[in-house]
This record gives structure tokens, C-alpha cells and sequence, in this order.
């Protein structure tokens, strides 16, 4: 049984945003005004137990009972932990207490009820805590760092630096942002509409996708590794970047200078490189 629909309200004076796992939805929109204000609606007992902490001129957003994409087995006094994200893995709920064996396994993430495989045992957990949605107004230009390994989190035009750390499945779509360091890892994706400004910096690992779908940076590093995937489709000035596994980097143009390495299968690919001076040859 679900619990009625709940609301809570808050604001704080904060220079920055810092989001940590939430198994839900949580949207940064920019307002004018001075103060953070946030607003959380879900079931009772999950709107209650978010938490929201000021650590000095930082608010970080939370939800304390997500343990991020992430499977804690229980037997007697012995905790183990498996990671249970990839291929042919969906998730729900947060949470939910289930039985494999002599285990108790809590599993966390972003929604819907799901079927996990953990070393060869199937089990269906069920949702039972409803929605939950985060609305977060932050003054213009605040720096904003989501990381996390499960929820969905949507980022208008804010203009200001996004630094985003994902692992597990955990799911980031942006508007317009300035400069940007991306790191990916598990199966999680990031979708940025543009990156404008000094420096675009990204680390994809595993699965883990990122798509630029425009902007402009004066410098762009991408490394990526095993099934990785990078796509930048804005201009950059000077790019440096390097693929190992069976990773690939795409990247629209880049006008002054570009070093790249490609280990194994990888593939790295710029439609227009660099002009090249033809007398450079001899030089």
C-alpha cells in the first residue's frame, strides 16, 4: 500500500550544489534570488527521509537510505558487497528487503519493480514507496557535482560548471552548462545539449556513454576505456584524446591541435581535424 502524495519545502543560503544517490528524479532549474530553494515531493516516507545538508558553503541532497546501484549481502556478522548493474540487469526500488539463500540482499535504485540475477539466483523485488521528485532552484552561475550510481537527475540551462561522477546506472541529462568534467562508469549516461567555456575533461569506463551534442571549449580531453563511449559534436580548439579496449570517441571539429592514442580495437574519429600546413613537411 502507498503511502498519500507528501510535499516539503525548503531553502538555503549555499554557493553550491552537490547531489548524492537518489532513487528518483531531481531537477535543477536556474532562478534569479540569492537562495537554494527545494522542493520534495513523493510518498511520506521517503519525502521525509532526503536529507538535505548544508557543509559550508555547499547544500548536498541525499537520500540516505539509496546505497547507489549496489547489492549488500548479509550472513550472520559478514557483509559482502557485489556489484549487480550490466547487461541483462534492470532496477526498481530502494530499499527492498529479499531473500537469496540464507542472504538478505537490499537493493537500491531508480524505479518500478525489476528482476535482478546475483551470481545465478533471480529474484523480483517489489516497489513500495511511489515517486519521488526533487525540484532544486539555484541562483545563476552555481557550480553544481552529481554523484552518484542510481537516479535520474535533469539539468536546465545553468550556465554554470557541472561536474559529474556516475557509476551503476545512474542517468544525467543537461541543458546549456559551462566548463565540465564527466566521469562514467557501469552502465550510467550523461546527455549534455552544450559545454561552452574553458575545458571540457571526461573518463568513461565499462559502459558508460556521454553525448555533447554541441559547444564550444578551448581545451577537450577524453579518455576512454573498455566499452565506453564519447561523443562531442561542438568545436574545440585543442583536443587530446585517447581510446583503449573497444571504446570510441567522436568528435565534430577541432581547429588548432590534436593528439590521439588508440589501443586495441578502440576507434577515435573527428570529422574536421586541423588544417595542416602542406609545407610543414620539410620543417
Amino acid at each position: 500500500m502507498q503511502s498519500k502524495p507528501s510535499e516539503r519545502l525548503e531553502s538555503f543560503a549555499a554557493a553550491r550544489l552537490r547531489l548524492g544517490d537518489v532513487a528518483g528524479i531531481v531537477r535543477v532549474r536556474e532562478r534569479t534570488g540569492a537562495a537554494m530553494q527545494i522542493r520534495i515531493t513523493g510518498s511520506k516516507p521517503r519525502v521525509e527521509r532526503i536529507e538535505c545538508e548544508p557543509r559550508g558553503d555547499v547544500l548536498v541532497i541525499s537520500d540516505p537510505a539509496c546505497v547507489g546501484g549496489d547489492t549488500f549481502a548479509r550472513r550472520g556478522a559478514v557483509r559482502t558487497r557485489a556489484q549487480v548493474f550490466g547487461p541483462g540487469v534492470s532496477f526498481g526500488t530502494v530499499g527492498s528487503h529479499v531473500h537469496i539463500a540464507d542472504a538478505e540482499v537490499v537493493v537500491s535504485s531508480s524505479h518500478g519493480s525489476h528482476v535482478v540475477s546475483a551470481h545465478g539466483d533471480v529474484v523480483h523485488v517489489d516497489h513500495d514507496d511511489g515517486d519521488l521528485e526533487i525540484v532544486v532552484d539555484v541562483p545563476p552561475q552555481t557550480p553544481i557535482t552529481i554523484e552518484a550510481a542510481s537516479g535520474r537527475y535533469r539539468v536546465d540551462d545553468v550556465k554554470g560548471s557541472l561536474d559529474v561522477r556516475l557509476t551503476g546506472v545512474a542517468d544525467v541529462r543537461a541543458g546549456s552548462v559551462g566548463p565540465s568534467q564527466i566521469d562514467l562508469g557501469g552502465t550510467s549516461r550523461a546527455e549534455i545539449l552544450a559545454v561552452s567555456g574553458r575545458e571540457l575533461r571526461a573518463r568513461i569506463a565499462a559502459a558508460g556513454q556521454l553525448t555533447v551534442r554541441e559547444g564550444e571549449v578551448d581545451t577537450l580531453i577524453v579518455t576512454v576505456a573498455d566499452a565506453g563511449k564519447a561523443v562531442f559534436g561542438g568545436v574545440t580548439a585543442r583536443a587530446d584524446l585517447s581510446v583503449t579496449g573497444t571504446g570510441k570517441i567522436r568528435v565534430n571539429q577541432v581547429t588548432e591541435s590534436l593528439v590521439d592514442r588508440q589501443e586495441g580495437l578502440g576507434r577515435i574519429s573527428v570529422h574536421v581535424p586541423p588544417r595542416r600546413d602542406p609545407g610543414s613537411f620539410w620543417r
